[in-house]
């Protein structure tokens, strides 16, 4: 077996009152800063006041205006009037209409004649000329025929098929819903929280309420192991080592899957029942290996489940989790009764662990313990 120490969790509470504390002394620094620009904005109009008091300083003398003008004036000075336009010039000319009468058109009689020195079209412009034919052909004749045919029916290309898809690739298989639903998720919705089974033992007294919470309480038993099993979630955004829980702080009142670690339920189970189940979960995984966690001072059987099954989830731990939970107080002010509970439990943990070691066939037994229960 292999013996693995754990510091004691911080608790949530304190963190709750420091924040509560913080938010008060804000509200009050804020006080006392609007205090302070209200004073000075008082103090201000009375400055303001002084100055109005004050006389009134004489006019300056009137300067009389300059006869000359600078440098930079003459550049707003309306320019003198443009002298009437003269004649048109030689390029305006040119486009120009020709006065008088225009000659008599002559009637057109065969092609324009073109002057011998009118230069030819160019390269590019003889190949955007239309090439139009000089007389329609005759219908009769076969040239005619051939240009209004109809032309024949194009085949249509030979395309192969596509093959029907194989299957989703693997990128959409990253966000395909999964094939099982666990419990507590919602039918058609991706699974948004991680369930695991933590077997336990312990000799704390039933107090047969239904509710898991508190399932157990603090109280001895008659001195014998109650042996079990317990179902607990993980939510998709744990952070490594926390044990999410209801903050007043967020508003928040009852335990959430999506967002903390809950215990859903508690199952006892006969002592031969519980070994037959743990054996089956230890041959399942792939080190058979099972790992067991003792709780310290100060810790309820539903915080120890909780705190089990969060030790599992962030170690990747694929064998079987056993929570070993000796009846602690849960209470601040009661170390001592626990220091003196621990004395009274250790021939109960010394008989589970050596049957842990004979019955459930693991090749490893890691234990975990945690303060006092070290």
């Amino acid at each position: 077996m292999k013996l693995i120490g754990l510091l004691p969790s911080s608790n949530a509470l304190f963190l709750d009152v420091v924040v509560v504390f913080f938010f008060f002394a804000l509200f009050f620094f804020l006080l006392v800063a609007s205090w302070r620009i209200l004073g000075s904005l008082t103090g201000t109009k009375h400055l303001v006041v002084l100055e109005n008091l004050r006389p009134a300083a004489p006019p300056p003398e009137a300067v009389p205006p300059s006869k000359e003008l600078g440098e930079f004036t003459p550049l707003f000075v309306a320019p003198p009037p443009k002298p009437a336009a003269q004649t048109p010039g030689e390029f305006t000319r040119g486009f120009q209409a020709p006065q008088g009468p225009a000659p008599p058109a002559s009637p057109r009689v065969g092609p324009p004649s073109i002057p011998p020195n009118t230069p030819q079209p160019g390269e590019f412009t003889q190949m955007l000329q239309a090439q139009r034919p000089a007389a329609p052909p005759d219908p009769a004749s076969a040239n005619a025929t051939q240009v209004f045919a109809t032309p024949p029916a194009m085949a249509p290309p030979n395309i192969a098929p596509h093959a029907p898809p194989q299957g989703p690739g693997e990128y959409t298989q990253m966000f395909a819903k999964p094939a099982s639903l666990t419990f507590g998720q919602p039918p058609g919705e991706i699974q948004r929280w991680a369930e695991i089974e933590v077997f336990f033992a312990t000799d704390r007294e039933a107090t047969g309420a239904a509710s898991p919470n508190t399932f157990f309480s603090g109280n001895r038993n008659n001195g014998e192991l109650t042996f079990g099993t317990c179902r607990v979630t993980i939510p998709r955004n744990h952070r490594l080592g926390a044990l999410e829980s209801p903050r007043l702080i967020k508003f928040e009142f009852a335990p959430n899957p999506q967002k903390h670690v809950v215990l859903l339920s508690v199952t006892l189970r006969s002592e031969q029942e519980f070994f037959e189940n743990l054996s089956a979960c230890v041959r399942s995984s792939e080190r058979t290996d099972a790992l067991v966690f003792i709780h310290g001072y100060n810790v309820s059987f539903a915080d120890a489940a909780r705190r089990t099954a969060q030790i599992s989830y962030d170690l990747g731990f694929h064998g079987a989790p056993i929570l070993y939970s000796w009846p602690s107080v849960a209470s601040v002010e009661s170390y001592a009764v626990d220091e003196a509970t621990i004395e009274w439990t250790v021939p109960h943990l010394k008989l589970f662990l050596k049957e842990v070691a004979t019955k459930c066939g693991a090749q490893i037994v890691h234990v975990v313990a945690d303060s006092m229960g070290n």
